[in-house]
């Protein structure tokens, strides 16, 4: 994400910036292990949705 901010809108991933930051904030609670006690999201709908969000992104998924 810092790497997209300092490139500013040149950047090739400018434009999903704002789609970007949002997946990687839900995620950054899971993602870097430091407590793995709590490493399951709670509700399987919003996870659902992450994932296709983040699928769709890499074009793994129709939109």
């Amino acid at each position: 994400m810092q790497k997209i901010r300092a490139g500013g809108p040149t950047h090739p991933a400018a434009a999903l910036y704002d789609e970007l930051d949002q997946i990687n904030d839900y995620t950054k609670q899971y993602h870097h292990g430091e407590d793995t006690s709590d490493a399951t999201p709670d509700n399987a709908t919003e996870l659902t949705g992450f994932t296709r969000r983040t699928l769709r992104l890499v074009n793994a998924l129709q939109a």
